[in-house]
């Protein structure tokens, strides 16, 4: 089975969030999607496409992990950000989000 590959929007999206320095929600709309989407980016960043592009990019776990354990030393006295950060890398840590049932979600299909 071969790997998903990348769409032209998640392309897009790589270039906006590294042109807006991580504003997900912006980079998001900027890339085309629907203000929907980019109120939930989880969608489109835990794909497969949007990983390898990471992983192109030098976006690897061990580069994470490295920076941040870089970060935690530097900052002995306040680190609270970084350990939260961390956590949520590794999935200790979870965002509550709270959907009720009447949601309704937008999905585009195509370029």
């Amino acid at each position: 089975m071969s790997a998903t590959k990348p769409t032209h929007r998640q392309k897009k999206l790589v270039g906006e969030i590294i042109k807006n320095k991580g504003s997900l929600k912006k980079s998001m709309l900027n890339a085309g999607y629907s203000s929907t989407t980019a109120r939930v980016p989880q969608i489109i960043m835990e794909g497969e496409g949007f990983k390898m592009l990471c992983r192109q990019r030098g976006l690897t776990e061990e580069f994470l992990v490295q920076a941040l354990v870089q970060d935690i030393e530097e900052k002995p006295r306040n680190r609270k950000p970084e350990i939260e950060l961390g956590a949520k890398m590794l999935g200790l840590l979870t965002d509550k989000r709270e959907v009720k049932e009447d949601t309704t979600v937008e999905v585009k299909w195509g370029e």
